[in-house]
């Protein structure tokens, strides 16, 4: 019976005037036959003649009452369209045609699993809601947006396939913008009547009447609709069509307020793609694996920003230009012609970005473009007021409106201020540096807004010292602070301070320096620790830290000379200049009295646990175990709690057990420093490994990499981890993978784990050559090798053996006291390699190579890897037959010898054990 009723009622919505027409009629003839004392024949006529004649007026008005109903103002919260749907009139009712087809997918189209589901999501409890509730009107609207090139109109089309099925009325798509302009509702409506089959000759010409004829021809109909790159909600209000059964999905730049009954779509705007799906991307596009090249192929779709459109457009030219991505990164890597390179085909992400920029005030340009002196990868909107010399309030706007045009990105909320982060995309950033001169701000401005920004940041650091440091006194005078709460909470995380900020500080030190604020230049340098940024306008270690120590005598203070040459050897760790850093180290060590007080010999356990954390890294696992020892003791006896964990922690790692230093529970609390909570996930992670719960062990690095975001030689390593956590996991569960193949391979393995392994080792090595870290890098491409064997790719893994070794022999930071543990972790990668491709005698040699070099550093666990994966090929495949070795070969059994000698000489140094041979501790990669 409801349905009865439903549908009843909207046939008389539909046909208003006609049912007004004839109740007219029939009151007409009611009232004469009504008024007659006798009916008769006649009376009966007489009575249809009057009938008639009063409802034939109404009917022929009808046209004028729909114009001026179309016509008349409207509320502003009524949509732009009339609610009812009127079946279009006899002469414009469109041809019968054939149903149209599920649009075809996109050959290039990856990922973005995630977010389709979100919006299958939505469209279906929307789509339910309506057929619960028949007064709900219009149709189900699905907005997605998002900043210039990341995809939103793929996305679209994707879903939109995916929906297809369920409009069996036709999928219709149309762009709303044309030469970054915005196209006119009349022109969009004219193109969809069309699509739906009205004759071109009787559209009417004014779009009101088109809103009108386009809502009659969808009414009752189930049609799915895409509005590509809509730019206002008037555009998209005049074209909506308000039969529920209908759905729009309607892409945009800028979040559209549409005042009409719309899902939410994505909780946020579109972001760039996860790094595994841009490389995905790029292998589509450019139809080569990115598993060939997998540090280039890093390389670009990060020089792309991770955008969709840009990451195309490098495909692009290696597919249809016939170069490969190595030629790719070259063109893209100049920060000056990258824009450029990246115009093809129409995809110029220039020109996006330009539409959007000229939309945005004077002001709001002015902003953009200045907020690139922020040398940092992250900005809270307090910048701007320095940069522009402005309010507080106006700066929070300016970012505010910067954000809703999708030209910055929301970086979640700042840890210690409680403020919002903001950051560039790297392609938005470098189009505002290069549209820097031509925003009418002078050389001079630029250089004056830069000045101040850098002033900002001292007088900041000021305040924040005053806060937190007993022996500090301030001496500026606070103007542009965001004020003194917020210094006292940036304190109490000075790490993440430092992270957030460390380019912008890196450069307030030789400054401070000049300005006579020597107390300020070198706390500053003595609180950066080795933190890496990645950003490019940082100032030289050497300058930086001459500067910090000529600040630290010219302020008298022991100490302070102390601490900058301990930040100075943690940043020399961090490119693994060990040499270097080394004699620093021993500059401190050598500095401080046994008998000084606990402060200085903090100082000293600092300078021991500093050289040991270097030497695992170095993989000299047996000098570090002395040398974190040491450190325990002199931190026991200064009092020094951190220094106590971060040994304790370094030594259980190399013994490979828990530590009970800190507890979980002391993490989940956030009791700890940045430095110990990193390396107790670290430790967590380790022994997750070890016990093969391999999804626990990359959730603790991926806490870990969250932790030390801004930290780029941090990251690196936590890549580099997961690298040899994905490995392993692979090798375990497949054993038969460090074996000979038994055929010939035609597809390489399609695992997620090798997949993975390379990706995050491809990752750490892009970052480790970007730090100038070339002992770095050569460790992490020792990985990628491994990772290319495991799943499959020889080629590419032999191809990279012969370049690395080149590399190794060639590379003057490859000195004496990194080239046995680097020659063991080549060897490593090259006798799995050989190993893999059947050559059995090389790969037997040189693994056994490789785990004497492990040895030597007192390595075990690599070792008695190494030796399982040859006893595993022992039992398989039997011993192998002798051959002459090969060059590289004979240099590792130089590398073994020399390992020999060194061992010999250390037996006097180390204590026995009643049975005369030495003790050993079993330690890690």
């Amino acid at each position: 019976m409801t349905g009865n009723r439903d549908v009843v009622r909207r046939w008389f919505r539909r046909n208003r005037i006609r049912a007004a027409a004839a109740f007219t009629g029939l009151a007409g003839f009611g009232g004469v036959v009504a008024g007659s004392d006798d009916i008769t024949p006649k009376i009966i006529c007489f009575g249809i003649v009057v009938g008639l004649a009063a409802s034939v007026p109404v009917v022929l008005l009808e046209p004028t009452l729909r114009a001026l109903n179309a016509n008349r103002p409207r509320p502003a919260d009524e949509p732009a369209g009339p609610v009812e749907n009127v079946p279009p009139p006899d002469d414009v009712r469109p041809l019968p045609r054939a149903r149209r087809t599920v649009p075809e997918p996109l050959s290039t189209f990856r990922g973005r699993e995630r977010e389709l589901a979100t919006l299958v999501d939505l469209h279906d409890r929307e789509r339910s809601r309506r057929q619960e509730d028949k007064q709900t009107l219009g149709a189900v609207i699905i907005p997605i947006w998002g900043k210039p090139g990341v995809g939103k109109s793929a996305l679209a089309q994707e879903l939109s396939r995916r929906l297809a099925d369920r409009y069996p009325d036709g999928v219709y798509y149309l762009n709303f913008g044309t030469a970054g302009g915005a196209r006119p509702p009349a022109e969009i409506l004219q193109a969809f009547l069309l699509e739906l089959g009205a004759d071109k000759e009787r559209i009417p010409p004014d779009a009101p009447e088109r809103a009108s004829l386009f809502r009659s021809m969808t009414a009752q109909t189930r049609c799915l609709f895409v509005f590509d790159a809509a730019r206002y909600p008037d555009q998209v209000l005049s074209v909506l069509p308000t039969e529920p059964g209908c759905a729009v999905i309607i892409t945009s730049r800028r979040h559209l307020d549409l005042a009409v009954d719309a899902t939410d779509g994505l909780d946020a705007p579109l972001a760039e793609p996860p790094i595994d799906e841009a490389l995905d991307i790029l292998s589509a596009v450019s139809d080569v694996s990115w598993e060939q090249e997998p540090e280039q192929a890093v390389e670009v779709v990060e020089l792309c920003g991770r955008l969709p459109s840009a990451i195309r457009s490098a495909g692009e030219r290696a597919a249809l230009d016939g170069t490969d991505l190595r030629h790719v990164a070259d063109l893209l890597r100049p920060r000056d012609s990258r824009l450029e390179w990246l115009d093809r085909a129409g995809r110029g992400v220039r020109e996006r970005i330009q539409s959007e920029f000229r939309r945005l005030t004077e002001p709001e340009q002015h902003a953009l473009c200045l907020l690139t002196l922020v040398d940092s990868p992250t900005f809270v909107p307090w910048v701007l007021r320095p940069l522009l010399n402005v309010s507080q309030t106006e700066a929070q706007n300016l970012v505010a409106a910067l954000g809703a045009a999708q030209l910055l990105d929301s970086a979640g909320t700042d840890t210690p201020s409680g403020l919002a982060r903001y950051q560039f995309n790297p392609l938005i950033r470098l189009f505002a540096e290069k549209h820097l001169p031509s925003t009418g701000l002078s050389t001079q401005q630029v250089a004056a807004a830069d000045a101040r920004l850098v002033d900002a940041y001292l007088e900041l650091v000021d305040l924040v010292l005053g806060a937190i440091d007993d022996r500090y006194t301030s001496r500026r005078e606070p103007h542009w602070s965001p004020g003194e709460s917020i210094a006292k909470r940036i304190g109490a995380l000075p790490d993440h301070g430092v992270r957030a900020a460390h380019a912008v500080l890196a450069r307030a030190v030789p400054i401070a320096n000049g300005l006579g604020d020597h107390g300020i230049a070198w706390r500053i340098a003595a609180s950066l620790r080795g933190c890496v940024s990645e950003t490019a306008r940082v100032v030289p270690p050497e300058r930086l830290y001459d500067c910090a120590l000529r600040s630290a005598k010219a302020d008298d203070d022991e100490t302070g000379e102390l601490d900058v040459k301990l930040a100075e050897a943690a940043h020399l760790t961090a490119l693994e200049r060990y040499d270097a850093a080394f004699r620093r180290l021993h500059d401190v060590i050598t500095a401080v009295a046994p008998d000084a007080g606990p402060r200085l010999r903090g100082r000293r356990a600092r300078a021991h646990r500093q050289k040991g954390e270097a030497l695992l890294q170095l993989g000299a696992y047996h000098d570090a175990v002395l040398a974190v020892t040491e450190a325990l003791s002199l931190a026991g006896e200064a009092g020094d709690s951190q220094e106590e964990q971060l040994a304790r922690l370094l030594l259980a790692e190399n013994h490979r057990v828990p530590s009970p230093y800190p507890t979980y529970d002391d993490m989940l609390e956030g009791r700890l420093s940045d430095a110990v909570h990193f390396r107790g996930l670290l430790g967590l992670s380790e022994a997750a490994r070890r016990r093969r719960r391999w999804a626990s062990a990359a959730d603790y690095l991926g806490s870990a990499q969250r932790l030390v975001a801004g930290d780029v030689r941090k990251s690196a390593a936590v890549d580099y981890r997961l690298a040899r956590l994905y490995i392993g996991k692979w090798q375990h569960e497949h054993p038969e993978a460090t074996l000979p193949l038994a055929e010939p391979l035609i597809e390489p393995t399609t695992g997620p784990e090798p997949r993975l392994a390379i990706q995050h080792a491809a990752q750490a090595a892009h970052a480790f050559r970007l730090m100038s870290n070339p002992v770095g890098a050569i460790r992490a491409r020792a990985q990628v090798i491994r990772g290319l064997t495991t799943a499959g790719h020889l080629i590419s893994a032999e191809q990279l053996c012969h370049t690395l070794w080149t590399t190794i022999t060639t590379e003057p930071a490859v000195t004496a006291t990194v080239r046995d543990p680097i020659l063991a972790r080549y060897a490593r990668a090259h006798g799995e390699l050989l190993l893999r491709l059947g050559d059995l005698d090389a790969a037997w040699r040189i693994l056994s190579h490789a785990a004497t070099l492990y040895a030597a550093n007192d390595d075990w666990a690599s070792h008695r890897e190494i030796w399982g994966v040859l006893t595993t090929a022992q039992r398989t495949i039997g011993y192998p037959r002798n051959r002459p070795p090969s060059h590289v070969e004979r240099a590792l059994e130089d590398a073994v010898a020399r390992a020999g000698r060194r061992e010999a000489a250390m037996v006097v140094h180390v204590p026995t054990q009643p049975n005369g041979s030495r003790e050993r501790t079993p330690h890690r990669d």
